[in-house]
């Protein structure tokens, strides 16, 4: 099978319009204007009744809905965390309550200890802390002294 060879076409068209046909079609136009206009203007909304429909109707059901919004948040959270047990409770038991309640048992004798231990160094080198003393409190009086002068 061969291919069917291309042929060439060549049309031409004319036409015409007489003027009578311009006037009818005018007249359509301007008839359909006026009957389109009619329509609008029988279904004419005043603008209290559209904001009354698009504005305060729709914003006063928002409103009423929003407190829902945030318990149906707040509760299909606390249900999809109680779905897995995340071991938080053995978490705090482990790293926080008994490291704190033990360190609370021992603390009154950290002090204790503490003021102990000062008192014994200040009562063994006793002569030591008075002249330490006594050499704190020259300079001042030395420069009490200067500031009279």
């Amino acid at each position: 099978m061969r291919p069917a060879a291309a042929s060439s076409v060549s049309t031409s068209a004319s036409g015409s319009v007489s003027i009578g046909d311009v006037g009818k079609a005018s007249k359509y136009g301007e008839q359909f204007s006026t009957d389109f206009e009619k329509g609008l203007n029988s279904k004419v909304v005043s603008l209290e009744q559209w904001k009354q429909a698009n504005i305060k109707q729709p914003f006063t059901q928002i409103q009423a809905a929003t407190p829902q919004y945030g318990a149906q948040t707040v509760s299909g959270f606390a249900s999809g965390q109680n779905m897995t047990p995340t071991g938080t409770g053995q978490f705090l038991d482990q790293n926080v309550r008994q490291p704190f309640l033990s360190a609370r048992q021992e603390s009154p004798t950290w002090g204790a200890g503490l003021i102990d231990a000062f008192n014994s160094g200040m009562r063994s080198k006793g002569s030591e802390v008075t002249q330490a003393a006594k050499d704190m409190a020259w300079p001042r009086k030395w420069n009490k002294l200067s500031a009279k002068n």
